[in-house]
């Protein structure tokens, strides 16, 4: 009798200790299939979801479709008029824009100026890209509207204002939404600030549409 009771004590323990770890297993696969409370998250991370959207938004309405077929004023600008048809628009936008628009991802490493607080302010700042693009010599043969922006440079130097501060605005912008929410819910966050940014790209490209249409019409 007395040889035995080690052993029944030592079944228990282990009928308990399976017993624990099934609760466990069962703990962990209820959280697992829990669904992310994705409106308490957008609570926090609504902001920075609307400024990304409104990044790409305001970067897609313009590139590439408004800024590729904006045409040179001067026709020899590359020296002669052959290449600069046949490099103008490669360079002076697709460079231009991809290359600030790369260095514009990288200065958030070394600096993350304003605040997710005051972001939205250069945010709707960019605005003012749409209209200056549409005054540039876009379309040249097709529209009715003005062209108020009367130097090839500035043209330039607008591409690449709005690369960079895409690049820049657009990484802070998926850089402070993990960081506004609580810990366990960055991932969450970052998820939603993504379908923001796919979100902004296909409204863009539309209104592009919407305003290459705009610049052939007449309301006078």
């Amino acid at each position: 009798m007395l040889d035995e009771r080690p052993a029944k004590s030592e079944d228990t323990e282990n009928k308990q200790n399976t017993e624990e770890g099934d609760d466990t297993e069962e703990i962990t696969e209820g959280k697992a299939n829990r669904r992310p409370p994705y409106l308490y998250v957008l609570r926090f991370c609504w902001k920075q979801c609307l400024n990304v959207f409104l990044v790409f938004f305001v970067t897609l309405s313009v590139f590439p479709v408004i800024q590729a077929n904006i045409k040179p004023l001067n026709k020899a600008f590359f020296g002669d008029v052959s290449t600069t048809d046949s490099y103008f628009s490669a360079v002076c936008c697709f460079l231009v824009f991809n290359g600030s628009a790369m260095l514009g991802n990288i200065i958030p490493n070394y600096m993350q100026r304003p605040g997710p607080d005051r972001l939205w302010i250069p945010v709707l700042m960019r605005f003012i890209f749409i209209p200056f693009f549409l005054f540039c010599n876009f379309s040249p043969d097709n529209r009715v509207w003005a062209v108020y922006i009367q130097s090839d440079w500035l043209f330039i130097l607008g591409g690449v204002l709005l690369g960079l501060t895409s690049g820049y605005f657009s990484s802070l912008c998926m850089m402070y939404a993990p960081r506004s929410v609580p810990p366990e819910h960055a991932g969450t966050a970052g998820m939603m600030a993504a379908a923001c940014l796919v979100m902004g790209i296909f409204f863009g490209i539309n209104f592009s549409a919407l305003m290459a249409w705009l610049v052939k019409q007449s309301f006078v």
